[in-house]
């Protein structure tokens, strides 16, 4: 951010976005996105809900899809959004997954798994944790920076992929293959998929070259 940004005004914003996070929630969770292996369709209709939010923030917007016949679509959708930054050679990825997996024993729910069910500051709902609040977190981002005109230092961009819930084939796994130039050694990635309850577990990596072509 630039330096005549005023920060505090920058953090009130953030905490008045409760009722678009709630909504947002209550939009995606009850759209079901399994994977064929666990009795489900896939993740374009969640995928098509998100990609109407998502263009309201973000310079660019494109679909990578993944080739899978055991769905009806016959892929499966990795959503890649870009806001341009001052810089525009690097990348601040937030790297989220769409798919969930089933409810389980539906009698161990208090709620009823497939809402997004609101009880004082908390969330209930299969997959608002994992890895619903990593899809939340990097849209609310964009968000803000888009409607305080604040433009980052360094393009901001989101994948909200397919398939990680049992194994990313045809998720970022496919992303990185097809288009392995997409994340440069020069960009910054945040995966926020697990974690523990006070928000410390923290994993860093960095990737290595060889220097091989």
């Amino acid at each position: 951010m630039s330096s005549g940004i005023d920060l505090d005004g920058v953090l009130k914003y953030v905490d008045g976005q409760r009722e678009f996070i709630i909504d947002l929630y209550r939009g995606f969770i009850p759209i079901k996105a399994l994977a064929p292996e666990n009795g489900g369709d896939g993740e374009w209709d969640r995928a098509n809900y998100l990609l109407g939010v998502i263009r309201n923030y973000f310079d660019e917007v494109r679909i990578i899809e993944a080739p899978d016949r055991r769905v009806s679509r016959g892929s499966r959708p990795n959503i890649i959004a870009v806001m341009r930054g001052v810089d525009t050679s690097r990348t601040y990825w937030v790297i989220a997954h769409m798919d969930t997996v089933p409810e389980g024993d539906r009698s161990l729910w208090t709620y009823e798994p497939f809402n997004a069910t609101v009880v004082g500051d908390t969330i209930y709902g299969r997959g608002v944790e994992d890895n619903g609040q990593g899809i939340v977190m990097g849209i609310t981002a964009a968000k803000v920076l888009r409607e305080l005109g604040i433009r980052p230092p360094i393009n901001y961009g989101v994948i909200l992929a397919s398939d990680e819930e049992v194994g990313s084939k045809y998720g970022i796994q496919y992303v990185i293959n097809k288009e392995p130039n997409l994340i440069s050694g020069k960009d910054l990635v945040l995966v926020p998929d697990a974690g523990n309850a006070d928000g410390t577990m923290i994993e860093i990596a960095r990737r290595e070259y060889s220097g091989l072509k």
